[in-house]
């Protein structure tokens, strides 16, 4: 169950891959589950299956089909030679936050504050940069599955 544990691995995690400058950034993204009733609705989404059923930090890193708010590239916007730095930079995270993962006391009170877990949001639109004419156009609709849009949707009001 997300706690404290959970919370500290994903702060360390996020902000380790930002400190390889791959246009990681920790404010946009799913939330954790409010409570456990949420956790059981969406077993669905992977990260949440693997997370409960083992106990471990799980995520998603998702490739952006055009480009990332933090590292733009105006002319080629996301491209393959971005696609080989993302994939290779898991690599660092991954090995900051291994010794803590199944560390049983409470490593998290001796984290340094550049790793404090940051809450993030799935209400993207008021971090898209300003565009100007002609500049690289962010995508302003999510086009791939938002869990929980799509049960806001079907839930009886």
């Amino acid at each position: 169950m997300w706690g404290s544990r959970l919370e500290a691995l994903h702060g360390a995690f996020t902000a380790a891959y930002g400190r390889c400058k791959t246009g990681m950034q920790a404010t946009i993204g799913y939330p954790p589950a409010e409570c456990p009733e949420d956790v059981v609705r969406y077993m669905n989404v992977a990260t949440n299956q693997i997370s409960q059923r083992y106990d471990c930090l799980a995520m998603t890193l998702e490739m952006p089909f055009k480009d990332c708010l933090t590292a733009t590239d105006p002319e080629r916007g996301w491209n393959p030679a971005k696609s080989r730095a993302l994939g290779a930079s898991v690599l660092e995270p991954l090995l900051y936050v291994e010794p803590m993962l199944r560390d049983e006391s409470e490593f998290w009170l001796n984290l340094p504050a550049d790793d404090k877990y940051i809450a993030s949001t799935n209400d993207y639109e008021d971090h898209l940069p300003d565009q100007e004419v002609g500049q690289f156009k962010m995508l302003k609709k999510r086009f791939f599955s938002d869990v929980r849009e799509i049960h806001k949707v079907n839930q009886p009001k």
